[in-house]
């Protein structure tokens, strides 16, 4: 602490009783074990590049395809697609159109077979 201090630096300590105020920490420590107990337990590395490789194919496996208990036990691509289909989903409300219903075109635009609206 005395390094601090000698170059202006003032730590702020958690109050007692309020771990919540440093979640982010608590969350990278348990990434970090799960990292250590899923990968880097089970594997020996020879090289520098085949850490690297290895590591990345984890991480790859945990952000996409392993299922998190915070998600609904669903992998987070599947858990993220709903939302991906909502963004990209056109709005269109052909009750608000002059153009009338979605097979319909007029002289500024037009209504492609996927629903969205491009110029002529």
């Amino acid at each position: 602490m005395s390094w601090a201090y000698r170059h202006g630096i003032e730590p702020h300590f958690i109050e007692p009783g309020t771990p919540n105020q440093n979640a982010f920490v608590e969350f990278v420590e348990g990434f970090n074990g799960r990292l250590r107990d899923q990968c880097l337990n089970e594997h020996w590395f020879v090289s520098l590049g085949q850490a690297r490789q290895t590591i990345e194919t984890w991480r790859l496996d945990h952000n996409a395809v392993r299922r998190h208990s915070a998600l609904s036990d669903l992998p987070p691509e599947e858990f993220e697609q709903p939302t991906l289909d909502r963004a990209t989903a056109p709005v269109i409300h052909p009750e608000r159109s002059p153009a009338g219903p979605l097979d319909s075109t007029d002289a500024e635009s037009k209504v492609t077979t996927k629903g969205t609206v491009s110029p002529l």
